[in-house]
């Protein structure tokens, strides 16, 4: 009996251990649609950049936190796939202020939560959702396991392999005059032809290349690519608008980059198909495809992976019920011992 209980608590505690389901990439946006853009200018001196639209980079989205340990991880897998021949616009985003993490932005969260927050509630449970990383706003990396039989790197990989799928033709341009300091004028079009596109809204992101936070929790220190302002440009086709910088945290790093968010004439995506079932990844909750998206239970999870359905309560409570047995096991031995050695010495003496 001792032993069936010590191997329940085991089991129990390992069942309990924290756990996120690995997965590879899924589309970023049920309705479809995506990123692009990623024309980059330097804010500390005036310049002017075009390209069309086969030429533009790969759009890089990390959502992130100061504190996120398992982040720099993901990072760090993904920084490895991005080789020198590789051009990437890279924007971290991190938390909106409240916390300890001081990069945040509110606009920059309320993109996030509009553009990818019910996939990343599909995916994490939240609807953002550190690490998570979004290739040209079409695929979606939660989390910093992969599938089973890869490595983060290969699925980061293979979703810098795949072609947009917007299939349009066109431009964009951006042209940043800088007249003091801290302030200047931005002069932007965006102009596409074909395609898949529905709509667009266009947007300017203010990054810093490297933002010092030596009292990060994960301690990396550095940060790099802070997205430390978002702008929306509207819908429109261009446009000029007059702009005062934030303060960089060190240096002169700011630079301004000009995307553009696309909508699909293609419609509502199918993410799964009906009747398909999937652990949440929080190790206490299970999801049920319905209608093409993904619906999981809602249970409180006990803080630090414990088994939410038990408790950590009940578990302890069994391993010192086990133990406790175990002890009482242990003095009954040493009764009888006592007793076999005092009749072996009146047997002696008689």
């Amino acid at each position: 009996m001792r032993r069936a209980l010590i191997v329940l608590a085991i089991m129990l505690l390992l069942a309990g251990l924290p756990s996120v389901s690995g997965r590879a990439a899924v589309p970023s946006r049920n309705e479809g649609g995506g990123t692009i853009g990623g024309l980059s200018v330097l804010a500390n001196t005036s310049a002017e950049k075009t390209a069309s639209l086969a030429e533009l980079p790969t759009i890089i989205e990390v959502y992130t936190a100061t504190w996120c340990t398992n982040c720099v991880k993901s990072e760090h897998a993904l920084d490895a796939e991005l080789r020198a021949e590789d051009v990437a616009i890279h924007v971290h985003r991190h938390e909106q202020p409240g916390g300890e993490d001081p990069f945040g932005t509110a606009e920059g969260d309320a993109r996030w939560t509009d553009r990818y927050g019910n996939v990343s509630i599909n995916e994490a449970r939240i609807s953002r959702a550190p690490p998570t990383v979004v290739i040209n706003g079409e695929l979606m990396h939660a989390g910093s396991l992969p599938d089973e039989g890869a490595t983060l790197g290969e699925e980061y990989n293979r979703s810098l392999a795949t072609q947009t799928t917007h299939a349009a033709s066109g431009s964009s341009y951006l042209n940043w005059t800088l007249s003091g300091n801290r302030s200047g004028e931005v002069v932007w079009s965006f102009n596409y032809t074909a395609g898949i596109i529905n709509s667009v809204r266009s947007w300017l992101v203010i990054v810093e290349d490297a933002a010092e936070f030596p009292e990060g929790g994960n301690d990396l220190g550095t940060y790099p690519h802070v997205s430390r302002s978002w702008i929306d440009l509207g819908t429109g086709n261009g446009g000029m608008i007059s702009l005062e910088l934030p303060q960089a945290t060190d240096g002169e790093d700011l630079r301004l980059i000009l995307i553009h968010d696309w909508d699909s004439t293609m419609g509502q995506i199918t993410t799964c198909t009906s009747g398909d079932t999937k652990e949440s990844g929080d190790g206490c909750n299970s999801c049920t495809c319905s209608g093409g998206e993904w619906s999981c239970t809602e249970m409180a999870c006990e803080e630090g992976g414990f088994l939410p359905s038990l408790g950590a309560l009940p578990i302890f409570a069994i391993i010192f019920l086990a133990s406790q047995h175990h002890v009482q096991r242990l003095r009954h031995q040493e009764k009888c011992q006592g007793r076999a050695i005092s009749r072996s010495y009146h047997e002696d003496t008689d």
